[in-house]
């Protein structure tokens, strides 16, 4: 028996559901007939989708006919959720695409061409409601190879001469079997069909039944069965949670079997990143039962995997490309007085896990949410989630363009990570590519330089996660990057070393070229009487696009261009009314081009690569052998090094490279001052009198040290000198386990209970505030706990912090003094021993206090206190 995966495709209202209803019921899957105006499809299960009448949710379902067993997936039709269809398209055996007869070749019917010959996937053709179309099936014909393939033949009538004629053209081994034989045989169309060759096209009325068995005749004929591997592979396609909201990884397996139980790893990955298959589940509409194994080229949906997502490669099989389809908007959420954003964005998260495309983004500065949303109908669908998942009213507010950015010229990078007891060092180069090619990312760096693993970690870096731009900090685009080095520290690298030099490198290869600011384009088709043309063009024109020559059909006249989102997002209105609503419009997203005003886009943001903390361009460095040693990989005169300027895509004026790390530096520091110094406020010119050669044993010898640099730079000291002028609060921000093991009764006490510990420290906190008044924040690490998603809370008078999954409270304590120092302009203490972050919040202009001195601090205080009430 021949078994296949086949999606259905539509434009909107193309009858796609129906088709579906009617082939599950013709082959006795469904007992009753649903309809999508009564609301009772088998497959559209969801109330937003019954109550729209449209499918927002791929849904799976299985039918058996003849000699051939379809799992076959009914994905949405509408332009907003483009993206849950695209998903489906890697997993996909053979599409069906569905044609409306009352309307033919619509603009999104040849998006989903251009996606389905991107994916190379074979298809066969139904055009629906031909009970009711006013063109004939000639002129359908004629259109859908007008606007799609020559290669797209009607095989209503497979016995015809002149359907033996047509099939023959579309290809030379078809003509060739033609002219030797004079006939084409069965499994030779099958075989041009598989190679999208040719691809059939079926006339009929899902709705009332006509045309789909013989439809149903073809498919069996001319499928053929796929040939998968025997090591396992999957491919990851949609990530939703059940009715009792556990988390579902819907998948395809491309070889070999998965059982129930087995460890599952993601391609490439690590042994230990393996997760285990608890349940398999194999879903017919919202129903499921469950299985015990799956086999090759089976769909199925499991449980127990957590940190899959779509497009994932799971065993031998590899990810998948980056989407094609995806927003151009970005809309701010908008929340009432009494909402917490906190856990409105934890929500939105859960959201965004099951469709990336969101890309949920938490604007420190502002302290608002952002979302990517497709438009009006995805607007609207998503309160409704929000409303009855999470019980949380939302609005939105005005959509924004999402810009992204690419580069002029080749150009390298190079990115090297080596704070205490970690090690990393990464150089790319980085190539422009055409327009819309997006990111590619290759290897070129020798095993001997740098492991398979470590490269992984590199590739992985540059692939899943969206690389920022220096101009506006948007997405980096139409580069490829190649990793031609690399070196790791047997002893100190870590896993994270590597993503972190990688991000360094990628930004450090874009302050090396000229970077161009790119906006979102649609190709625009105006079909208007010959009396609006000028008024047409002339709009294009003012609209900053370009247009081809007009085409006169009669009275009317075809106008295409391609403009810009930004400056045609109103124009549909505006063209109903110059032409008295004759005149009809089509715009499909046709990709990124150059900005048209890239430096007042720019001015607008305001952006400032040096500021932002979370992309750091330059390297970090803590000891070198030889610092005059050249950069691996790069020549001298990369020493030179392009900063882009305010100025857009206008070429950056050179500056030497600093070399932050090559100078003796003060000789009597510790490596971590003299860190903090280097990456602060630059390269140390003066040294020390011979005197101060000594290592540094306590806080007052740091603090010495501080004063005489401000000494000697009168600009660093007045600037803080203006800051404590304008001084509002005082902050204390507190490491909790630091403290907790670094405090010997708390130490004790942790061992035989350490909740009791954190109580007894918050205790300790309260009193600590009571006395001093400062605002005080006590963080817990609580990143290593599986599906933490964070809290945060008042405890009497003080503040307490549990970070989220993934978080420490390392990463917390940073991000908040850089917040709070910079927005608030306030006093801020941090309290940990810890080297690292000692010498980035130092960094930020807070000051440190280790966990040893402020328990003799917090002593003195309470001694000082009880003097005062006695």
């Amino acid at each position: 028996m021949k078994k296949i995966v086949a999606g259905i495709l539509a434009h909107v209202d193309a009858g796609k559901t129906t088709l579906s209803e009617s082939m599950l019921y013709l082959t006795g899957e469904i007992r009753s007939l649903g309809r999508v105006d009564h609301r009772d499809t088998f497959l559209d299960t969801d109330d937003i989708e019954r109550e729209r009448g449209i499918t927002v949710l791929s849904k799976m379902a299985s039918l058996t006919y003849k000699d051939l067993e379809i799992t076959f997936v009914d994905t949405p039709g509408h332009v907003d959720f483009s993206a849950e269809m695209e998903r489906t398209l890697p997993v996909l055996d053979y599409a069906i695409l569905v044609i409306s007869g009352l309307d033919g070749v619509q603009s999104h019917t040849r998006t989903l061409w251009k996606l389905l010959k991107r994916y190379d996937i074979p298809t066969f053709i139904f055009v629906n409601k031909m009970d009711i179309t006013h063109m004939s099936k000639d002129e359908i014909q004629a259109d859908i190879m007008d606007k799609l393939s020559d290669s797209c033949v009607d095989f209503s009538d497979v016995q015809d001469d002149e359907f033996v004629e047509h099939l023959a053209m579309c290809s030379d081994a078809l003509l060739e079997e033609f002219d030797s034989i004079g006939c084409i045989q069965d499994e030779t169309i099958c075989t041009a069909i598989k190679n999208r060759e040719v691809f059939p096209v079926m006339y009929g009325s899902a709705l009332k039944m006509e045309g789909v068995e013989a439809f149903l005749d073809i498919l069996e004929k001319y499928v053929d069965n796929p040939v998968f591997g025997d090591a396992f592979g999957g491919k990851v396609y949609k990530i939703n949670r059940d009715k009792n909201h556990a988390r579902q990884t819907f998948l395809k397996v491309t070889g070999g079997t998965l059982k129930a139980k087995d460890l599952v790893l993601p391609y490439g990955a690590y042994p230990d990143e393996a997760e285990k298959v608890n349940e398999i589940r194999i879903y017919k509409g919202d129903k499921y039962e469950p299985a015990q194994f799956v086999n090759a080229g089976e769909l199925c949906a499991v449980t127990g995997l957590e940190n899959t997502y779509p497009g994932q490669g799971l065993g031998a099989e590899e990810d998948s490309d980056v989407p094609s389809l995806e927003p151009v908007l970005s809309y701010q959420v908008l929340l009432s007085e009494n909402q917490n954003p906190h856990l409105i964005l934890e929500d939105l998260r859960e959201l965004e896990d099951e469709d990336p495309m969101l890309h949920i983004e938490w604007n420190e500065k502002l302290q608002e949410i952002h979302v990517h949303l497709m438009g009006k109908v995805q607007i609207e669908v998503l309160k409704e989630r929000m409303r009855t998942r999470f019980q949380e009213e939302v609005d939105f507010g005005t959509g924004n363009i999402m810009y992204k950015e690419t580069i002029a010229e080749p150009t390298m990078g190079h990115g090297h990570y080596e704070p205490l007891k970690h090690f990393a060092d990464v150089v790319l180069t980085m190539e422009p590519l055409p327009e819309n090619s997006g990111i590619v990312v290759e290897t070129e760096c020798p095993v001997d330089n740098l492991n398979k693993n470590y490269q992984h970690q590199v590739m992985n870096q540059l692939m899943r996660r969206e690389q920022a731009g220096v101009l506006t900090c948007s997405p980096l685009t139409d580069v490829k990057i190649t990793l031609v080095d690399g070196k790791s520290h047997k002893k100190h690298t870590e896993g994270g070393d590597f993503r972190k030099a990688t991000g360094i490198a990628v930004r450090d290869g874009l302050l090396r070229t000229d970077c161009v600011l790119l906006e979102p384009y649609y190709h625009v088709t105006l079909e208007i009487p010959q009396s609006s043309v000028g008024r047409a063009m002339m709009d294009i024109e003012k609209m900053h696009g370009t247009m081809a020559s007009p085409e006169i059909h009669g009275e009317h006249c075809v106008l295409e261009g391609d403009v810009p989102v930004v400056c045609a997002m109103d124009y549909a209105s505006e063209v109903a009314a110059y032409t008295g609503g004759v005149g009809e419009i089509r715009m499909e997203l046709s990709g990124y081009k150059p900005c048209h005003n890239a430096e007042e886009v720019m001015e607008n943001i305001g952006y400032d690569f040096r500021e932002d903390i979370y992309h750091p361009y330059e390297s970090i460095y803590v000891h070198r052998e030889n610092p005059d040693a050249p950069i691996p990989g790069l020549s001298d005169s990369d020493e030179q090094r392009d900063v882009v300027s305010a100025q857009g895509n206008v070429k950056s004026s050179k500056i030497a490279k600093s070399k932050k790390n090559s100078y003796n530096g003060y000789s009597g520091l510790d490596d971590e001052l003299e860190a903090i110094f280097t990456r602060t406020f630059g390269e140390i010119r003066r040294p020390l009198p011979a005197s101060k050669t000594e290592v540094f044993a306590d806080q007052s010898r740091v603090e010495e040290a501080r004063e005489e640099y401000l000494k000697s730079h009168p600009g660093v000291a007045a600037k803080n000198e203006r800051k404590k002028a304008v001084i509002r609060k005082k902050y204390v921000l507190v490491d909790g386990y630091n403290v907790i093991f670094a405090w010997e009764n708390l130490k004790d006490l942790s061992r035989t209970n350490l909740e009791s510990a954190r109580t007894k420290l918050m205790d300790i906190l309260c009193n600590y505030q009571g006395f001093t008044g400062v605002e005080l924040i006590l963080v817990f690490d609580a990143y290593k706990v599986k599906g933490n998603p964070g809290e945060v809370f008042d405890y009497q008078n003080i503040h307490v912090v549990y970070t989220k999954e993934a978080q420490t409270a390392d990463a917390y304590i940073e991000r908040t003094t850089h917040v709070i120092a910079n927005s608030e302009n306030a006093d801020v203490t941090v309290v940990s021993s810890d080297g690292l972050v000692q010498m980035i919040v130092v960094g930020e202009g807070a000051r440190r206090i280790s966990s040893r001195e402020f328990q003799g601090e917090v002593k003195r205080v309470n001694e000082e206190g009880l003097k005062g009430v006695k």
